[in-house]
């Protein structure tokens, strides 16, 4: 059995608005060739995807929470994907 080889190629742009809140956005694609099981491939040609994904941060103190909306750009009728995230910086190290 071989495993399928997967090519990912992305490009993403975050820009502070200011001390606390910044914006990013980000294209992703993926290539994947069929898996192969004793040299006989398991799936019809290749697959490709593109995706897109927007976010947004607050920064304050050592906290940062995150807002994003993702979805696959390949498919039209993929769902939008809403994700909630927070960080906690303990501490800093020191040089």
């Amino acid at each position: 059995m071989s495993l399928p080889l997967v090519l990912t190629a992305s490009i993403f742009a975050t820009e502070a608005l200011n001390s606390i809140v910044a914006l990013s956005g980000g294209l992703s694609q993926r290539l994947a060739l069929p898996r192969r099981l004793n040299g006989m491939s398991t799936a019809e040609g290749y697959s490709h995807s593109l995706s897109g994904k927007l976010s947004i941060f607050f920064s304050e103190g050592a906290g940062t929470a995150s807002f994003s909306l993702a979805k696959q750009l390949s498919e039209i009728l993929s769902p939008v994907v809403f994700s909630l995230g927070y960080s906690l910086r303990l501490g800093n190290k020191e040089g």
